[in-house]
């Protein structure tokens, strides 16, 4: 199924909502809820939030304050009179729809493995922009593979706190699965040239809607990775990114002070080479002078990420998912 995405969806309850608005869960990627909810603040509405749902705003109680949201307790939440307000639970996948739909369809909600796939900056006391860039990089130095950022349940590093959240509240609905989390911008770029023909030095390149992320590889192995937001890109910028990570001369304080999250550049990538774009700002790459290609795993865009999580989950478990091509 390819549906918005659940901040979306929040998002639009909030908008279409009167009245106060009462918040609990856990984090959850919330840039579209998140400025919902100050339009409703704005607006001289009150928004009720528990801590935890909290770090969907920001990780620090003091700025969320400062934002205009009140914080409470969940057993002053469950006290309150919530008669005509808005509750919302915040949580990047609610299973009760998918099982809903599942069993309409008499499909089995018996699964061996669940995976999901959400982005992570990771919790650190300064920049979470370039806390994710360094953690990132941290990671592709130790194993610069293509798998590298899908976690088994007890290999989730302590500070990725979205992807340990977001494991443990489905571990309540799936207590005989095996569970695993992958970082969404690397399920979409690392596999979005599968099932397309190519040569072994690939870049493959993300256009989101909040990040805009590219890899350059050889086979499996990556050479060079950058990352800024999508806002801040644009054409020529683009160009001279890619430019510098086929040299392998992109360095990490360059994309720093472009605002991004930052770069690194283990080795160059020969000619000749495929330069892959998913994303739903793909288009964009329409305005430069690069050579590219759309990329369409299985013929469909929209299921790049669904293909990434399959793929890692077959290299890990040593299981046939999808059919060979």
């Amino acid at each position: 199924m390819v549906l918005p995405t659940r901040g979306q969806q929040l998002a639009k309850q909030v908008r279409d909502s009167h009245g106060d608005i009462y918040i609990h869960g856990i984090e959850m990627g919330g840039n579209p809820l998140s400025a919902a909810l100050k339009e409703k603040i704005k607006a001289g509405n009150q928004v009720f939030i528990t801590p935890e749902a909290a770090s969907t705003i920001n990780y620090n109680i003091k700025k969320v304050k400062e934002k205009g949201f009140t914080i409470v307790s969940e057993k002053e939440l469950e006290r309150a009179n919530t008669d005509g307000s808005l509750k919302i639970h915040t949580v990047d996948l609610n299973p009760n729809v998918l099982n809903s739909f599942l069993s309409s369809n008499f499909i089995t909600q018996s699964f061996d493995i669940v995976a999901v796939a959400v982005q992570d900056h990771g919790k650190s006391e300064g920049s979470s922009t370039n806390f994710r860039g360094q953690w990132i990089q941290a990671q592709l130095k130790k194993a610069p593979k293509l798998d590298s950022f899908l976690f088994s349940e007890k290999e989730i590093p302590s500070f990725l706190l979205r992807m340990n959240k977001i494991i443990t509240y489905l571990r309540k609905f799936y207590p005989k699965s095996r569970l695993y989390v992958m970082d969404t911008v690397f399920a979409a770029i690392q596999w979005a040239t599968y099932s397309q023909s190519k040569g072994p030095n690939v870049i493959s390149m993300d256009i989101g809607n909040g990040h805009t992320a590219a890899v350059s590889r050889k086979g499996d192995e990556i050479y060079g990775y950058f990352e800024f937001h999508t806002s801040a890109i644009t054409p020529s910028k683009l160009e001279w990114a890619i430019e510098r990570l086929i040299d392998g001369k992109l360095t990490n304080e360059e994309i720093w002070s472009e605002g991004g999250h930052g770069a690194l550049t283990r080795k160059p990538l020969a000619p000749p080479l495929d330069l892959y774009i998913t994303g739903p700002h793909r288009r964009f790459i329409i305005q430069t002078k690069l050579e590219y290609h759309f990329a369409n795993p299985l013929g469909d865009m929209m299921i790049t990420g669904c293909v990434g999580l399959a793929l890692g989950i077959e290299r890990r478990e040593k299981i046939r998912i999808l059919d060979p091509i």
